[in-house]
C-alpha cells in the first residue's frame, strides 16, 4: 500500500529516486556537513538511553550514520533510518556494515517507508532528522503532520532544507560530466523543486499547518563548503 503509493508519487515528479541512488550518494561528504548541523541542533547526548532517533527521506543515511558513529548506543535506544526508495535502503544497509562497528551495526534499522505515511508509533520517537527531503514530498503538510504525530511530546526534529538551487546545480553539471545524463535532458526535475523553500517563512507556515507550534520552531541559516572532483579517467 504506502510504498507502492509513495513510489509512484515520486515518478509523477519525474524523479526516479532507485535509479539515482548511487548518484546520490556521491553528495554524502556535502549533505553529512548539514547532518551535522542538524544533530547540533537538536543536542542529542553522548549517550541515547531509552531514545529513538527517527531519520526520515534518510537517502543514504548521512543523518542516520553520523548519529551512530557520534553518539553511543544506550539501553532500549535505537535509529531507524526510512525511505521510500528501495535503492537508497539498499545502499545505506550496506553503509553501515562498511562504515559502523559491529556493536553499533544492529542500533540502526533501515526501513523502506513513505515519509508522508510513516509506520511508526504515536509520541514513540525522541529526535527527527529529515535532511534535504521534506520539499520532494507531494504533499509536505503532510509530511509534517507525520512528524508531529510519531515525536514525543518533548521531542525535537531538525528538518534540512535548500535556501537554493546551488547544490543540485553543482550534481546536475557533474552527472553532465560524467556522461550520466545529456546537456538536453537539463534541468533535472528535482533541481526545479528543490528550493521550494528557499524562502524560509514558507517551511515555517507549512510546519505550523502540519500542527507544530509557531513559537516551537526556531530557523537557522547555515552554510558548507565541500571540494567535489570528477575522475575523468574512465
Amino acid at each position: 500500500g504506502n510504498k507502492i503509493m509513495a513510489e509512484d508519487e515520486g515518478n509523477k515528479a519525474g524523479i526516479d529516486w532507485t535509479a539515482s541512488a548511487e548518484d546520490y550518494d556521491l553528495a554524502t561528504p556535502f549533505t553529512q556537513i548539514f547532518s551535522l548541523q542538524g544533530i547540533a541542533a537538536l543536542q542529542l547526548p553522548p549517550t541515547l538511553e531509552d531514545r529513538t532517533v527517527l531519520d526520515i527521506a534518510a537517502g543514504t543515511g548521512s543523518f542516520a550514520l553520523a548519529v551512530a558513529q557520534k553518539h553511543t548506543p544506550g539501553q532500549s535506544s535505537k535509529i531507524i533510518a526510512t525511505d521510500f526508495s528501495p535503492g537508497m535502503i539498499e545502499i545505506l544497509g550496506k553503509k553501515c556494515t562498511r562504515d559502523l562497528p559491529a556493536d553499533k551495526q544492529s542500533w540502526v534499522t533501515c526501513q523502506v517507508m513513505d515519509g508522508q505515511n510513516l509506520e511508526v508509533a504515536d509520541n514513540s520517537v525522541a529526535y527527527i532528522g529529515c535532511v534535504f527531503g521534506v520539499m520532494f514530498f507531494p504533499d509536505r503538510v503532510k509530511g509534517f503532520r507525520e512528524m508531529l504525530r510519531v515525536l514525543q511530546p518533548k521531542g525535537k526534529a531538525a528538518v534540512v532544507v535548500w535556501k537554493s538551487n546551488g547544490i543540485p546545480n553543482l550534481l546536475e553539471q557533474i552527472a553532465v560530466e560524467i556522461g550520466r545524463i545529456s546537456k538536453d535532458q537539463t534541468p533535472l526535475p528535482g533541481v526545479r523543486v528543490a528550493s521550494v523553500y528557499a524562502d524560509p517563512c514558507l517551511a515555517v507556515e507549512d510546519m505550523v499547518s502540519g500542527g507544530f507550534p509557531r513559537d516551537h520552531i526556531e530557523v537557522r541559516t547555515v552554510e558548507g563548503e565541500h571540494e567535489f572532483s570528477v575522475d575523468e579517467t574512465a
